[in-house]
């Protein structure tokens, strides 16, 4: 029922929603550590199917959506993929959002939310150049150094699979990307919003600010 009516909200017929099949696996799990308690609120669940609801595409999206249990990782026995992302769990949903340029950036850390669909309308707020009205990301503005001008060129760069963890864990391994953290405006709280949380749609969305 409740991914019934979160793709009712986003414009899925009946028909189309039939379709689909989550498929969550809630049970707790252990590491080194101890166990890993699994959150089994209504709010979390009412959370994943919204997020999958809004990256559903008729015709594309796969049947069934698995989600793993907290710190299991699904990949393949293929040895060129020796790991996976695309969780709902934080440490894929929850990225590293960095934008370095002092000429024209304030410098400092940024806690408030913020998504990957606010990077596409930043970087055009830059430029000076509108955002298509299917864009639903916000450009942020705040760290805009006043009266700078445009910037000639723009670099964007997207690292596949990198966990906001990684710039803590292993800053000595890091040190050009320690550095720009530091000396640009580094955003604490920013996360994706639909599952899964995978290359395709994630690039998609980062480069239109719009949803998947």
């Amino acid at each position: 029922f409740q991914l019934r009516t979160h793709m009712l909200s986003h414009g899925f017929s009946p028909r189309r929603w039939l379709k689909v099949l989550l498929l969550a696996v809630t049970a707790s799990t252990a590491t080194a550590e101890g166990p890993v308690p699994v959150a089994r609120s209504s709010r979390q669940r009412s959370d994943f199917l919204e997020r999958f609801a809004r990256a559903y595409f008729p015709g594309r999206t796969g049947q069934i959506l698995v989600v793993p249990r907290q710190g299991h990782i699904i990949t393949t026995r293929d040895p060129s993929v020796k790991y996976m992302h695309g969780s709902p769990w934080a440490y894929d949903t929850r990225i590293p959002f960095l934008i370095y340029g002092p000429a024209f950036v304030r410098s400092g850390t940024y806690p408030g939310p913020v998504t990957h669909e606010d990077m596409a309308p930043t970087l055009a707020a830059l430029l000076d150049v509108p955002m298509p009205g299917t864009s639903t990301g916000r450009p942020l503005r705040a760290i805009f150094k006043p009266g700078t001008g445009r910037p000639r060129l723009i670099v964007l760069a997207v690292l596949d699979g990198m966990r906001t963890d990684y710039f803590d864990r292993h800053a000595s391994v890091l040190p050009t990307l320690t550095r720009l953290r530091r000396q640009g405006a580094w955003f604490s709280n920013a996360e994706v919003t639909h599952l899964a949380s995978i290359t395709s749609v994630g690039h998609a969305t980062i480069a239109t600010g719009a949803p998947p």
